[in-house]
């Protein structure tokens, strides 16, 4: 997830500073979205299902915290989808 986050920054710089995307930038852009689509999506159903109940079950206050804001985090890009 960092590697697609960091080649759609530098894609973004690239934008800012005028350039035009090219055939490879296109290409990079599309491999982007199809991670995130077919990737990070399943990867946060399998959060919420499968590891956050188990440590939801956790007494530790400070994961609790965590979770709470990884879970507020996965609503924001579920909106963004």
């Amino acid at each position: 997830t960092l590697a697609m986050l960091k080649q759609l920054h530098a894609l973004n710089l690239g934008l800012h500073a005028g350039a035009e995307p090219d055939d490879a930038g296109r290409g990079r852009l599309a491999e982007i979205v199809r991670f995130f689509q077919e990737t990070g999506r399943p990867h946060h159903e399998d959060e919420e299902r499968h590891v956050f109940p188990r440590l939801r079950a956790s007494a530790d206050e400070a994961m609790q915290q965590i979770l709470d804001r990884l879970q507020e985090d996965h609503r924001w890009l579920d909106e963004d989808w």
